[in-house]
């Protein structure tokens, strides 16, 4: 599995070569290939067609917010900003209600609640709703940062914003991803007597913006400089 070679090449068992080798078997690419496809398609029936698109998968916060979330970045060129790309985080999967506790692995283990101790994905011996625990928000900003590799000038922030959205995700230091719900981390994303609120990883990130700006990034003509319909998709997209 994807896990597994990970721990294998970051305690040296394996070489570059033949992590590569173990990434293809775990399936992880063609994950990501499937979700890219398929956000084409939902931006090829919106913008092509013009047709309205129902997304909706078994649970309806995984792949749902997976693909609603790469196919406004698709067809909406603020959604590659720095701000747009937290804006559209903030609404298609924390104010959406992508489960993050369950996915990631936090919150009551064994029985005992931790908080927003994070259990980690290779910790040993500490089980939490395993069935439960998916990289489904790591998966998606794997696709974003294929989409970066291939479209580089497209977007203003940088692959150490996305590392950091990764790593601060499933860290626990940020109320930001704790919690299963927008209600649970009003209740309870506080600290000590619950009256101290813990910091948001967006306000962090806002404050040290230049970190993440991609140098490449040309930014997209506005709406208002294209007449038809053609030049906004050739032009300002």
């Amino acid at each position: 599995s994807l896990l597994v070679a990970c721990e294998k090449f970051t305690s040296h068992d394996i070489d570059e070569v033949t992590f590569e080798i173990e990434i293809d078997k775990s399936m992880w690419l063609s994950h990501l290939e499937r979700c890219l496809v398929a956000s084409i398609h939902v931006a090829t029936v919106l913008d092509d067609e013009c047709e309205p698109t129902l997304i909706h998968c078994s649970d309806g916060w995984d792949r749902t917010a997976q693909l609603t979330s790469l196919g406004q970045m698709l067809l909406d060129p603020f959604y590659r900003t720095i701000v747009g790309f937290m804006t559209l985080v903030e609404k298609e999967w924390l104010s959406f209600g992508h489960q993050f506790e369950y996915r990631n692995g936090t919150g009551v283990v064994d029985g005992n609640s931790v908080g927003g101790t994070t259990v980690g994905w290779n910790t040993k011996g500490r089980t939490k709703r395993r069935d439960e625990r998916s990289p489904i928000f790591i998966q998606f900003l794997d696709c974003v940062h294929q989409l970066i590799i291939q479209h580089p000038i497209s977007f203003e922030f940088n692959l150490i914003f996305l590392e950091r959205l990764a790593r601060h995700s499933c860290s626990g230091w940020y109320t930001t991803f704790l919690f299963n719900s927008e209600r649970d981390r009003h209740l309870f994303g506080t600290s000590g007597s619950g009256s101290v609120e813990e910091p948001s990883l967006w306000d962090t990130m806002i404050r040290a913006d230049s970190k993440y700006t991609n140098q490449l990034y040309v930014r997209p003509p506005t709406s208002d400089a294209c007449r038809t319909r053609k030049e906004y998709s050739e032009q300002c997209v």
